[in-house]
């Protein structure tokens, strides 16, 4: 309960600043959801801060003598995007940051890589959109992290 009264109250100070929008996403079939707060400082400039759950699977070891294992990744990305400013309904975007990915396995290190990201939120209504959106992650050198991402998900602007 105390996360959520945090949340909100760090919701209604930066909407005071800029426009914000809230998303929630699914990842994949046995990844997860997540979900992120972006502040609209200019109409084309945003900053986001996204987090999101997934679950791996990883080999340990060799062919023949190795195990596998499951975890789960605890994300999260702080991007800026850049939106093309158009008048019809669709609105792409462009952008990039950092991704910090937390494992609950002590056999696997967390990381902190680049992301580029893009993606499209189409326009239901003035502030209801639908989120489509990928992510690309630089130098993914680890086999349980793949080096793009998929998003698909809701969002609200207000």
């Amino acid at each position: 309960m105390r996360y959520v009264v945090i949340a909100l109250s760090l919701l209604a100070a930066v909407s005071a600043f800029g426009q914000v929008r809230v998303s929630a996403f699914y990842t994949g079939p046995d990844s997860g959801f997540g979900g992120s707060v972006e502040l609209r400082a200019t109409p084309h400039w945003a900053l986001e801060l996204g987090t999101s759950s997934e679950k791996q699977k990883l080999t340990i070891g060799g062919i023949f003598n190795g195990h596998i294992i499951e975890f789960r990744t605890r994300n999260v990305d702080l991007t800026t995007h850049y939106y093309f400013v158009n008048q019809t309904r669709w609105q792409p975007f462009l952008g990039g940051g950092v991704h910090r990915s937390t494992t609950s396995s002590d056999e696997v290190q967390d990381r902190t890589t680049a992301v580029v990201d893009g993606g499209v939120h189409f326009m239901i209504t003035p502030h209801f959109s639908l989120r489509m959106s990928g992510k690309g992650l630089v130098n993914s050198g680890h086999s349980y992290d793949p080096p793009l991402k998929g998003e698909l998900g809701l969002a609200w602007r207000f």
